[in-house]
């Protein structure tokens, strides 16, 4: 008789379904935040702030601030429904799901990456032509606060996304 101990076999299949539901309203939240930027432009650029802009303010240069926002509002619309697609996609287990996130994390990450190594560049000699007398702790804290938020913002959040999506199951 053979006495070697039987092997254990791992499974073949591990469930993603609680992580999949996260990041799922994660991206539905992440919706409706790019929905409420679209609704406060939409109340600047119409509310009554827009009232009390002069009149040459409103056509002035290449774009006129109206074209200018209606581009922003569909970026924003665009973005919206893209989250709101994937976050519903990623929570009913959707393959195709998790193919858009791995594109758009990929691009946002990129994006992100190349965003933020310009801030770390351009932002000091920004803040040095800034007129006042801004004292020099002041302008170091604001400066790492801005690149911690861009960082955070624009290569964490997507890298998450991307290391999730690209995790075997």
């Amino acid at each position: 008789m053979d006495s070697t101990p039987p092997v254990a076999v791992p499974s073949p299949y591990q469930s993603r379904r609680g992580w999949l539901i996260a990041f799922g309203v994660i991206e539905i939240l992440m919706a409706c935040a790019f929905l409420l930027m679209l609704l406060f432009s939409a109340f600047i650029f119409l509310g009554p702030a827009a009232a009390k802009m002069p009149q040459g303010a409103m056509a002035t240069g290449p774009m006129s601030p109206r074209v200018l926002m209606v581009l922003v509002g569909l970026q924003y619309g665009l973005l919206a429904a893209v989250f709101l697609t994937a976050g519903i996609g990623s929570i009913r287990c959707k393959n195709w799901a998790r193919i858009l996130m791995l594109v758009v994390s990929g691009f946002w990450l990129v994006c992100g990456l190349l965003g933020t190594l310009i801030m770390v560049f351009i932002l000091p000699a920004i803040m040095r032509q800034q007129p006042g007398n801004i004292p020099p702790g002041i302008q170091h804290g604001i400066m790492v606060g801005m690149i911690t938020f861009m960082f955070v913002l624009m290569v964490l959040l997507p890298a998450t996304f991307l290391f999730f999506t690209l995790a075997k199951a």
